[in-house]
């Protein structure tokens, strides 16, 4: 899983803007650092094995897209062309992740 840190505005413009043109999904994964639940899918992202990108966004450096999407932490805005899905329901955001949850566990 490739995890990319978003630290500009800019940056975050750009990917966006980019992902609308090209009609393409792109994940940001909205996260605090404060926040355990955060923390926790963070790492598990890391152990994922997966091509897909995401872009982390941390609300507290980026505050402008945290509140153009008025999404909580965490949360995952899906984007693909025109559309927009903001997830901030911690199992909706893991099973859309394909992390373990207790409805789909992975290893069943």
């Amino acid at each position: 899983m490739n995890l990319l840190r978003v630290k500009t505005e800019n940056e975050f413009n750009k990917v966006f803007k980019l992902s609308r043109a090209n009609n393409e999904f792109v994940y940001f994964l909205f996260v605090s650092p404060w926040d355990k639940k955060s923390d926790l899918i963070r790492q598990e992202l890391a152990t994922l094995d997966s091509d897909a990108t995401i872009y982390e966004v941390d609300y507290f450096n980026l505050p402008h897209t945290y509140c153009a999407f008025k999404a909580y932490t965490p949360s995952l805005v899906k984007i693909k062309g025109p559309r927009t899905k903001v997830l901030s329901n911690l199992i909706s955001i893991r099973f859309e992740l394909g992390l373990d949850t207790l409805l789909a566990p992975r290893n069943s």
